[in-house]
């Protein structure tokens, strides 16, 4: 490491002097618990109305259950590329100056989109937390639509990501430098 480097890893350590504890604890694990989201990832709504199967003849005679209703409503129905591309509508509709492709190739969003990527790596899912200003609840629930959690199995990446998810910096400027004080590589590179 030069001298820049090391003048650089010293500011940035002062800049996020709790970000170290956060990392060398596992503070992402307690963060996660704390949080006490529910097992199951509900549907983000979208503009699409359900469709009427059966016509009233065929339905007319059987009793509403309204405990079988909340269970069959409580079960997810979007794939991930649904649910991602809901999340992404909701988000770019909160901030239409959102710049979603600068972490996220429009190829890449279409891949998830249409299903051809039903298993996104751990990092790309960090990745478009990134690119649409999720907050650590959402992604965590994003992670856990994928199948995956912040919770278990987490890397050093990982939790040094959501740090800055949890405090709402998603400025690659400030993430990547600390990526690489702890020899991890930067999100703009990873694949």
């Amino acid at each position: 490491m030069d001298d820049y480097q090391a003048q650089r890893a010293e500011y940035y350590a002062n800049v996020y002097p709790d970000l170290d504890l956060f990392v060398s604890s596992n503070k992402l694990i307690e963060l996660i618990r704390e949080l006490q989201l529910p097992d199951e990832v509900a549907d983000i709504p979208t503009e699409n109305k359900p469709v009427a199967v059966f016509h009233d003849m065929f339905t007319k005679d059987i009793d509403f259950n309204p405990e079988l209703d909340k269970v069959v409503q409580a079960v997810s129905k979007q794939t991930l590329g649904e649910y991602v591309e809901a999340l992404k509508l909701q988000k770019m509709k909160e901030n239409p100056n959102l710049d979603t492709s600068i972490l996220v190739t429009r190829s890449y969003w279409n891949q998830i989109k249409h299903g051809q990527n039903k298993n996104p790596s751990k990092i790309y899912l960090l990745r478009i937390a990134i690119a649409l200003r999720l907050t650590i609840e959402e992604t965590e629930m994003l992670f856990r639509k994928a199948g995956y959690s912040l919770a278990t199995d987490g890397s050093k990446l990982e939790a040094i990501v959501a740090y800055f998810i949890s405090k709402r910096i998603y400025a690659l400027g400030e993430i990547d430098p600390q990526l690489e004080r702890y020899d991890q590589p930067v999100l703009f590179s990873l694949k």
